[in-house]
Order: structure tokens, then C-alpha cells, then sequence
């Protein structure tokens, strides 16, 4: 029993000598495989905020980045090194058009309802068309 125990040890300590030689390094954080090379890179985990996205690193032990979303993008919600999301295009309705910030009531886009054109309403979802005599009181006013 005591000598199962010891080739156990043994082998585990060789495991690590042979680790130690060869420069490999178990990853503790995220590691990735690029399918075309087959190589391995770690990195380390970031957790990113809504509308930034996260940039893995290039370079074996190195971090993960949170780089905010190109014009013309946004994230949702948050996303992690775990669970890299791309930021989405943006693609209002019709109806309304793109902003640089997250409806608070309805659908959660960044767009609101386009009123240049005569649509109203809080949630960039369901516009309506302005009412006439809405649009008269609006021109009239100015």
C-alpha cells in the first residue's frame, strides 16, 4: 500500500519535472486554442461592462482587455473572458433611429423614436405616427 502511494508521489513529482523542462505551464486562467495552428495561448480573465467587448490578448500570459464597442455597435449586457461576446450592429426599427444610449422604457435598444420624421413614443419599439394636430401645435410653437 505504502509503496502505491509512493510511485503515485513519484510520478507526480516527474509530471512536474517534465512540465518544468519543456516551459509548459498548466494555464490557471482562460486558455485558448487557435484551430488553425493548434496553438495554445493563456489568458488572463476580465470581466467587461455593457457595451464594451473583450479583446483577448495575444500573447501567453497576458490579460484579456474590455475595449468599448465600435461606433455603430453595442453589448447588452456584460460579458466576461469566459464567454467573449461580439458587440451587435446596431438595427433599429423603422420607425426610429440609432443613439448613443440604452432605452430605458421597452425594447432595451440604443434608438428612440424618430421624431424628425414624425414618430413619438418611449419605447423605440412601437413608434406611432405623430397625431396632425400634434404636428400643427409642434410647427405652430416654433
Amino acid at each position: 500500500m505504502a509503496s502505491n502511494l509512493l510511485l503515485s508521489l513519484s510520478l507526480g513529482i516527474v509530471a512536474l519535472i517534465i512540465y518544468d523542462i519543456q516551459g509548459i505551464n498548466p494555464c490557471s486562467d482562460v486558455q485558448r486554442m487557435n484551430y488553425w495552428t493548434g496553438e495554445t495561448t493563456c489568458c488572463k480573465y476580465v470581466q467587461c461592462k455593457p457595451n464594451f467587448y473583450v479583446k483577448t490578448c495575444e500573447e501567453d500570459h497576458t490579460a484579456d482587455t474590455c475595449e468599448p464597442c465600435p461606433r455603430g455597435f453595442f453589448m447588452l449586457q456584460s460579458t466576461d473572458s469566459h464567454f467573449p461576446f461580439p458587440c451587435e450592429k446596431i438595427s433599429c426599427p423603422p420607425e426610429a433611429r440609432p443613439v448613443s444610449f440604452m432605452s430605458e422604457k421597452g425594447c432595451h435598444i440604443p434608438c428612440e423614436c424618430d421624431e424628425s420624421r414624425g414618430y413619438m413614443g418611449e419605447d423605440p419599439c412601437l413608434c406611432q405616427k405623430r397625431p396632425p394636430s400634434v404636428i400643427l401645435n409642434t410647427i405652430s410653437k416654433n
